[in-house]
């Protein structure tokens, strides 16, 4: 009985086991799936080409395997000269399955939307997410941006819907709405009047632009829509098209504003078109005068498939004024057109003598938003150059959002700083009058920091003297006698007059150029000293000390000194006075050489950059911005 009880439990234990061993393999891989780990973070551009005013997006992905925490805060800073809006965050997902077994990855996408002003090659520096109180970032980005109207213009894809399929039919067959058929098989659908044209330039393929204002003023908003005309099975396809160039407009699309009709049906002449919007833009105008738009062209492939038809739009023209000197309040700047209000935000409201603050200013509105501010300028506040951030889209065919202007603020004087007032004065076409948006900035403590030394005083102080009139006149003479004058004292403390005489002359001539050398001398050291290349070369030990010590904050601070110091001791322009956008080309006009001046320009955004961002800071190195003083040196030189 004993023997068959033992039996009996060998083998229930050996069942258990061999239940467990399969339980085990299926539940020790899912664990070791869920083990946490850093997701894998990548960008790419949407084009590595494009034109000034062109948009185009960068996309972030960071994906992570199992149920490693979501990655948070993506965060892009494109260089100066660039727009930015965004971004658009969504959740991501990955599944594959192989001979390995399955592979399950999650995480955040993250897309914004650029627009460059000016041409060059950009470096766009590596998007970057937040995670497990990480900063994780992809690579960089290079971008090349060339003027407007130089790079064909990228085709829609497709064949021109409908009747434009090279088969003979619509690749949506019979359902598409408006058949494959010649331009008179469309009667049974609606015309629109406002698209109807009095004559058709051409019977198969034409294109057409509209302005919805023939006479603004400098900033005010023109709406520009280009249309194409055509008949169904007019042409095969599209081989080039050609936005308007715009050159003394700044531009903004409008295409994908919410409500946009973009294709319909349209009478010209005695035919009726299939007409499809190609471009809808909002034109801010530069400067006063006549100024044209240029021409939208295309260039299409016949049904034949030989040779190409050309066609253009029209050339517009808009009459553009200056807002009238009546009532123009101080400060306002040529451009400034729309709707704003102004708010700002300062923060801390104590701090020590030399410390700094973050103002940030922002403004909402609809219209040609402001590029830059009028900062109250007071002695003892050093307003630093801004980081701009946008979110600018199109509503009701109009720009609205806003455009915040990040300052950092050195104050240093002790006491209550007033900050003092930011006005922003703006015409409004609407009511063709003037208006002003105000933010109080509000006052900052600032206490006196331990280490501040009293300074000297700039001479000795002098005995007082009597206020009675007669008590300095001289003693009364008790006797007639010859006038003598008391004597002078001459060239050196203690020496008479008499002894200057009685000297050989040799010496005297020899005393008075020694003394005339010595402070030759002594101006040449001063000058030597607050030399620009002199101050420049004393920043850089600072930075390579505060770099070698950690602080690479304070190395970036330093740096950007030394390039300003360079800069002007090359070329006597002061930096901080000159946008950074604006920056290469003064250089360039100055004599710098392109590749230098690009370089300066873009040091001193990462040293803007590294102000507001630890790790940004790390990538500001000393040896970089000795390399490039260096060679700012030699073309002063040259």
């Amino acid at each position: 009985m004993r023997a068959q009880r033992t039996r009996s439990a060998r083998l229930a234990l050996t069942g258990a086991l061999l239940f467990c061993v399969p339980v085990a393999a299926t539940v020790l891989p899912s664990r070791a799936a869920f083990a946490q780990s850093a997701p894998e973070v990548t960008a790419h551009l949407s084009d590595t080409e494009v034109e000034v005013g062109e948009p185009f997006s960068v996309e972030l992905k960071a994906m992570s395997e199992g149920g490693s925490p979501t990655a948070t805060d993506p965060d892009l800073r494109p260089p100066s000269g660039f727009s930015v809006s965004g971004p658009m965050i969504s959740t991501q997902s990955y599944m594959q399955f192989g001979a390995g077994g399955r592979r399950v990855q999650q995480g955040i996408g993250a897309t914004w939307n650029l627009v460059a002003s000016t041409p060059g090659t950009f470096t766009i520096p590596a998007p970057s997410v937040r995670w497990n109180s990480q900063i994780l970032r992809a690579t960089p980005l290079t971008v090349k941006v060339v003027p407007q109207g130089t790079r064909p213009r990228k085709r829609p894809g497709g064949f021109l819907f409908p009747g434009g399929s090279p088969f003979g039919s619509s690749p949506f067959g019979s359902n598409w709405p408006f058949g494959n058929q010649g331009g008179d098989d469309l009667e049974d659908y609606a015309e629109s009047q406002d698209l109807s044209l009095p004559r058709a330039p051409y019977n198969d393929v034409f294109l057409h632009a509209v302005a919805d204002k023939k006479k603004v003023v400098v900033g005010e908003q023109v709406t520009i829509s280009v249309f194409r005309y055509r008949t169904a099975n007019s042409v095969a396809d599209v081989a080039e098209s050609r936005p308007m160039p715009l050159t003394d407009f700044l531009r903004y699309p409008l295409v994908g504003d919410a409500g946009v009709q973009t294709t319909q049906i349209a009478r010209a002449g005695n035919r009726r078109f299939i007409v499809r919007m190609l471009d809808k833009v909002a034109a801010f105008p530069l400067h006063a005068g006549s100024l044209h738009t240029g021409a939208f062209s295309e260039s299409y492939i016949p049904l034949s498939r030989r040779g190409r038809i050309q066609r253009t739009s029209e050339d517009l023209a808009i009459e553009v004024v200056e807002p009238p000197l009546k009532d123009r309040p101080p400060g306002y700047r040529l451009g400034d057109v729309g709707r704003f209000q102004v708010t700002s935000l300062v923060q801390p409201r104590r701090i020590q003598e030399g410390g700094s603050v973050a103002v940030t200013v922002k403004v909402t509105g609809a219209g040609n938003f402001p590029t830059s501010l009028s900062m109250p300028e007071k002695t003892g506040i050093d307003w630093l150059d801004p980081e701009k951030k946008e979110t600018i889209e199109a509503q009701g065919g109009e720009l609205v959002g806003f455009r915040s202007f990040g300052y950092v603020v050195r104050l240093t004087k002790p006491g209550t700083v007033d900050l003092g007032t930011i006005e922003l004065p703006y015409y409004d076409p609407r009511t063709r009058r003037y208006q002003v948006a105000r933010s109080q900035l509000g006052t900052v403590e600032v206490t006196p920091s331990p280490t501040t030394k009293p300074a000297p005083s700039a001479a000795p102080e002098e005995p007082p003297k009597s206020d009675a009139p007669f008590d300095n006149l001289p003693p009364p003479r008790k006797d007639l006698s010859p006038y003598s004058a008391e004597p002078r004292e001459m060239l050196l403390p203690g020496y008479r007059f008499p002894l200057a005489v009685a000297a050989p002359p040799a010496f005297a001539v020899l005393a008075l150029a020694g003394l005339g050398a010595a402070r030759r001398a002594r101006d040449r050291m001063k000058e030597r000293r607050a030399a620009p290349k002199t101050l420049a070369q004393a920043a850089l030990a600072d930075a390579r000390k505060l770099e070698k010590s950690g602080d690479h904050r304070g190395a970036a601070a330093a740096i950007e000194r030394a390039v300003i110091l360079a800069i002007e001791d090359a070329t006597a322009i002061k930096a901080r006075g000159v946008l950074k956008e604006d920056l290469p080309r003064e250089l360039q006009d100055n004599g710098v050489a392109e590749d230098i001046a690009r370089r300066a320009a873009d040091l001193l955004s990462a040293c803007d950059l590294a102000r507001f961002d630890p790790l940004a800071a790390e990538s500001v190195r000393a040896a970089d911005a000795q390399a490039l003083v260096s060679e700012l040196a030699r073309t002063r030189k040259s």
